[in-house]
Formats: structure tokens, C-alpha cells, sequence
């Protein structure tokens, strides 16, 4: 596909040009990069900045300039587009300058309409959102009213890929999300086929838009109601979209791009289940010209006939239209429930649907949230698949992004630096909001040896006590061969593990693989090394260890806290202390790691805590934890600390 870079603009700055607010630096890592969204959270005291643009440094007087813009929240954080071509392995460097004006003229706008909005991106439609019921075609019966769905999605050419009250399925439409096969309170709400009139979704209110020259964005509320509950409609499922449509690709690139995440919450004193189904998630219909011509594709080479009840990262609908070619790649977020996530390919229709139950039995339980993320690509032309995994990347795996605040110009600021990007916003840190509420953490406790669940158990009331966590505690046994309610994690903020050689049942064992390849905050007790005989691997890809057995059990260890570690938050009020324990053979750790603690025993010395980062999360593992050491206040202090530090979060 064609490509262009993304509102720069080139203009003659003087010689004497002020100094620059913040110097920002993005490092691509593995992957080359092109036209990509990027953010990073700016630093304190950027409120007292002026309208801002960004100008790459070491481009002389005929500096690119580029358009950034202010995401809102806690901290606030800077969006822009990386422009052109980045290669892999390469750091490009941006100086954050006052505003240049000519750089507002190409913009993303949210335009309100009667029953919903437009976003408008290069004075073209890009997307349709309906908050009220849609006028009915001819034919239709009132039954199959909806609401709380996108559509038209247009291509940059103006070609639209959805569809809406399709006479094969006249409840689909466009692009929405809806579960088919639930159960809820002995009722069977059936939220996506609507003509059996069991279940509902609703548009509630509108949240913040924005507009600006990078993305435009807005945030609608939905209800999920089972309209068959005694005394009226019942409200199980609150639901939360935020939709941001970047000011990236266009006409010349031969596409737009777009993200879409979902917050469902149940707010019900009954969870929503969800039996093992093949379709209900997110759904996408797509144009009726395609009922005779269309082509699936995924990111594991599967098609149409192969791919059905298949596991992806991306998918592709495409076929002729208006005179060419067009479609609509869906990326799938790794942090997403069940990634790669199953797919429904229906062997009829130009429909598609991203569907997690079909991985088996599973529940919202009240209070918890189910988040998804999702990014769009409504393209013009072919999309191969070379193109497909670079936009795929730039999601899931986005550069890596940091600003430094120039002291000169903000004494009040000192310097930050931030790693964050523009994928899901939750990827960037949790807002003060988040972080008010507790903590959820899941704990895997099945380490007989070390009367791991007894330790975790009592661990649990006394995180619990001062009401800032909230655990879930899965257990285990020693060598077991499953680990029911591991599911569990899935709601959770923070994994902890401690178990020892179990081997796990596939799904099982792709829940916790699923969460650390996310990059989700792991924290690892003692046995944790060699928690899964059926991945070995836990232990040197995410802890960053190098478990080799361990010393005969004697002489007490004393455990030694490094000098340069001191100020590490998860030493934070901890004292010098001694375990009862062997030590566990640990060297050779991952060169990533940053040493917290060693320990010294019959002349024998081996690390026995760090922190390092897994695909961009916080990891802590401690080797010690057998029953006296959780007994000890030094060591429930540490623990603590490390659990809060993993979710950037203060443990007081």
C-alpha cells in the first residue's frame, strides 16, 4: 500500500529560536516503523507550557515540524504521529517548541449530528456513530431497532465497508460488540440476535470529545439489558467505548485508522455467564457486495474455509467495491481475554466476529471488568501481509517513547521520563481514579513443600486489612496436573505465583502465557522458577532467573540488601533479616535485572530478589518464602512493596 507521513509540516525557523520546553526521544526497537501513533505522558510542571508543536532535532534550519496534541488525564500525556519511516533498532530525537499555527489546518473533528456524531479526518468521513435507534428500512420489524453501533465506516476513497439491517441478518449492523449465548439469574438474555427480544443494548450518555490536528476521539455510554427479568429491565452490563480516530494514513496512504476499546463492568449482584459458544464479542458486518465476492484472511495464513474457530492477531475482510478494492483489518490487542483470540468466519455472509467464548466456559462477576482493545484499519486496495503485521506491531508492540523536561526553561520541573505509547490508554499507568480503587490481585498458591497456600492465605488477610488490595487466591498443589480457576486472573491487576512443577492444562497455561506476553505485572515467590513443568521457560523469559536447584538446608541465610538498590521503592522500610530457608542457585540472572538483595549461607552467596521488565511490565521475583520468612515483617514489607510497585502503584 501507498504510505505518506503524517501532518509535517517544513518551515524556516530563525537561528535564534527559543529554547526547546522538553526533549523527546523514540526508540523503535525491533521493528521499523512507519507513520505511527505514539504517546507519552508529559512531565510536571508542562501545565504552565504553552500551546505546543514538536520540531526533530538535528534538522537545521528547514526543521520538520510536526503537530502534537494533549490527551486528558492523570498525568496528561502528548500524542503525535512518528512521521515517515523509522528503521529498526533506530532513536529519533524531538524538541517540544511553542506552538507553530499553520500546523492546526489539517485536523480530526467530532461533528455532533441528530442521533450521534461523525469524525471527520482530512475533510473526509471516517466513521458514524449511532446513539439513538436508526430509522428502519422497509420491511424491517421494529423488534430489530438498534442503537450503540458505527456505521458507515468509509475508506479514504469514500467507499463503506459496513453494512446496516442486512436482509439475510437484519440484526447486524455495522461494527458492535454483544454477547448471543449467556446465562444470567436462570434466564438466557441473548444480547446479539435481537429478534428473540430477550435482551437489549442501549445508548446512555455521551462522555468527553475531542478534537485536535493528531486524533479526535469520543467516549459513549452503553447499558446491556435483560429485558426479560421479573418487575422490567435489568441493567447487567455497563459498558464504556473510547473511540480515537488518528490523523494518520488518509487518502494517499489508502487508509484510516482507528481504535476502539471497550469497558464492560457488571453492575448486576449476579455475574453474566458465558457458556462455551462460536460467535458473540465483537462483531462486524460488512458491505453486501460482498455476498458474492469476498476474501478472509488472517495473521496465521488461515482464510474462509480454514479459519473459522481459529486463534489470530489480526484479521482482514476485503473484496471489490464501487469500482476497486477495500476492507477492514481488525488488530488485536495481546492484553486482549484469550489472545490470540478465536475468530468467527461466517461461511455465508461478509460477517466477522472476534469471539472469546469460544475458548470455553467463563463469567463477568459483579463488579469486575472486561476490557478489549481493538484497532481498525478501513483501507482502499489489497492489504498484504507485510503491511498488516507492521500496523499490527505499531499496536501491539509500540515504540518505546521518553521525555526529559529542559531545567532551564522549567525550574519547577526537573527532568521526567515516561515509556509509555499509544496503545490502550490503561498501557501508559493507571490514573489517580485507578489507583483509589483496590488493588486486585490473583494469587496461584500450590507449593505444598513450602505450605504455600497456608503462607498466601494468611498474606491475604493482612494485605486486605488496610483495604487498598484485593485478592483472589487460586489453589494448587504441588506437581498437580490443573489449576481450576486460574481464569480468575483475567479480572485481576497483579499475578502473583507460587506454585511448584505443575503442569497446567492448555487453556490454563495459555491464560497465564497470555497475561505475561501482554506485559502485565508479574510478581514470583520462591518455587514460582519452577512453577509450570510444561513451561520451563517462565523462569528465564519473564523472572529472569536461572533456577539450578538449591543448597542443603542448614544454616540460617542472612539476607543482605545492595547499597546502589537502597532507594528502590521495594526496599522501601525494609531492614536487613534472616531466612531459615536453602538457598536456591541463582546465578547467571538476565542481564535486564536490577538486583535488590543477596544472601549468605555456609559461605555460599546467590541473589535472592530483583525487579526486571517484560515486554514493557514490572516483574519482582524473591526466592525466598517459606513459612517463617512470610511471618517475618521484613519480608511481608518487601512482598507488599514489590506487588504495588509491579502496578505503579505506593504500596503506603
Amino acid at each position: 500500500m501507498a504510505t505518506v507521513s503524517a501532518i509535517v509540516l517544513l518551515a524556516l525557523l530563525p537561528a535564534d529560536a527559543a529554547e526547546p520546553l522538553a526533549t523527546i526521544t523514540v526508540e523503535a526497537g525491533a521493528h521499523e516503523r512507519l507513520d505511527t501513533p505514539v504517546c507519552v505522558a508529559v512531565p510536571k510542571g508542562a501545565e504552565a507550557w504553552p500551546p505546543v508543536n514538536l520540531r526533530e532535532a538535528g534538522t537545521g534550519e528547514a526543521a520538520t515540524l510536526i503537530a502534537c496534541q494533549v490527551e486528558a488525564g492523570d498525568p496528561p500525556r502528548l500524542a503525535f504521529i512518528l512521521p515517515g519511516k523509522t528503521p529498526a533498532g533506530a532513536a529519533r530525537v524531538f524538541e517540544v517548541t511553542p506552538l507553530d499555527a499553520r500546523l492546526l489546518a489539517s485536523r480530526a473533528e467530532v461533528r455532533k449530528r441528530d442521533g450521534g456524531l461523525d469524525v471527520i479526518v482530512h475533510d473526509k468521513p471516517v466513521l458514524r456513530y449511532h446513539a439513538a435507534r436508526t430509522e428502519l428500512p422497509e420491511g424491517v420489524e421494529e423488534k430489530f431497532a438498534h442503537e450503540a453501533y458505527i456505521h458507515p465506516a468509509w475508506t479514504p476513497a469514500g467507499r463503506v465497508v459496513t453494512d446496516d439491517y442486512p436482509p439475510d441478518h437484519k440484526h447486524q449492523r455495522g461494527i458492535w460488540f454483544s454477547w448471543t449465548k449467556t446465562e444470567f439469574e436462570g434466564r438466557h438474555p441473548d444480547f446479539w440476535n435481537l429478534g428473540d427480544q430477550t435482551a437489549t443494548i442501549r445508548f446512555t450518555e455521551m462522555g468527553p470529545t475531542a478534537d485536535g490536528p493528531v486524533f479526535a476521539s469520543f467516549e459513549p455510554h452503553h447499558e446491556h439489558l435483560d429485558t426479560k427479568a421479573p418487575g422490567g429491565p435489568k441493567v447487567i452490563l455497563k459498558e464504556q467505548w473510547a473511540v480515537r480516530v488518528w490523523n494518520a494514513g488518509g487518502p494517499d496512504a489508502g487508509y484510516f485508522l482507528w481504535d476502539l476499546t471497550s469497558r464492560q463492568q457488571c453492575v448486576a449482584d449476579s455475574p453474566l455467564r458465558l457458556p462455551k459458544y462460536h460467535y458473540g464479542g465483537l462483531g462486524y458486518r460488512g458491505n453486501r457486495a460482498w455476498l458474492t465476492e469476498v476474501a478472509m484472511k488472517t495473521s496465521e495464513g488461515k482464510g474462509r474455509k480454514d479459519g473459522n474457530e481459529s486463534t489470530a492477531r489480526w484479521l482482514d475482510l476485503a473484496g471489490p467495491l464501487d469500482g476497486g478494492q477495500a476492507g477492514c483489518l481488525i488488530l488485536i490487542h495481546p492484553s486482549n481475554f484469550r489472545y490470540p483470540q478465536p475468530l468467527r468466519l461466517n461461511p455465508k455472509q461478509p460477517q466477522i466476529c472476534v469471539a472469546p467464548s469460544q475458548g470455553g466456559d467463563w463469567e463477568i462477576k459483579p463488579g469486575e471488568e472486561y476490557v478489549s482493545h481493538y484497532r481498525f484499519v478501513i483501507h482502499d486496495g489489497p492489504m498484504d501481509d507485510a503491511t498488516a503485521e507492521r500496523l499490527w506491531r505499531d499496536f501491539a508492540e509500540p515504540p518505546t517513547v521518553k521525555i526529559a523536561a529542559n531545567a532551564s526553561v522549567n525550574p519547577s520541573a526537573g527532568a521526567a521520563a515516561s515509556t509509555s505509547s499509544a496503545g490502550p490508554s490503561d498501557a501508559a499507568g493507571a490514573t489517580d481514579a485507578a489507583k483509589d480503587k483496590p488493588l486486585k490481585i490473583c494469587m496461584l498458591a500450590g507449593s505444598d513443600e513450602y505450605s504455600g497456600y497456608e503462607s498466601l492465605s494468611a498474606f491475604k488477610k493482612h494485605l486486605e486489612s488496610a483495604g487498598r488490595a484485593v485478592c483472589t487466591l487460586v489453589r494448587g498443589k504441588d506437581k498437580a496436573a490443573s489449576l481450576p480457576g486460574v481464569e480468575a486472573l483475567t479480572g485481576c491487576d497483579v499475578l502473583l505465583v507460587f506454585l511448584r512443577r505443575n503442569t497446567l492444562l492448555p487453556d490454563q497455561l495459555r491464560v497465564v502465557q497470555d497475561w505475561c506476553k501482554a506485559g502485565k505485572p508479574v510478581v514470583g515467590v520462591r518455587t514460582a522458577s519452577h512453577a509450570f513443568q510444561n513451561w520451563l521457560e517462565f523462569d528465564k523469559e519473564v523472572l529472569g532467573g536461572n533456577y539450578q536447584g538449591h543448597y542443603g538446608h542448614g544454616p540460617v541465610a542472612k539476607v543482605n540488601l545492595l547499597e546502589v538498590s537502597k532507594d528502590h521503592p521495594v526496599l522501601k522500610g525494609v531492614q536487613p533479616f534472616e531466612s531459615a530457608y536453602s538457598l536456591y542457585k541463582n546465578t547467571g540472572l538476565a542481564d535486564d535485572v536490577t538486583l535488590l538483595a543477596t544472601a549468605t549461607a555456609d559461605g555460599h552467596t546467590e541473589p535472592v530478589a530483583w525487579t526486571r521488565l517484560h515486554n514493557g511490565g514490572r516483574v519482582f521475583y524473591t526466592s525466598l518464602g517459606g513459612p517463617k520468612d512470610f511471618e517475618n515483617p521484613n519480608f511481608r514489607r518487601m512482598l507488599t512493596n514489590a506487588i504495588f510497585w509491579t502496578a505503579k502503584r505506593e504500596a503506603e
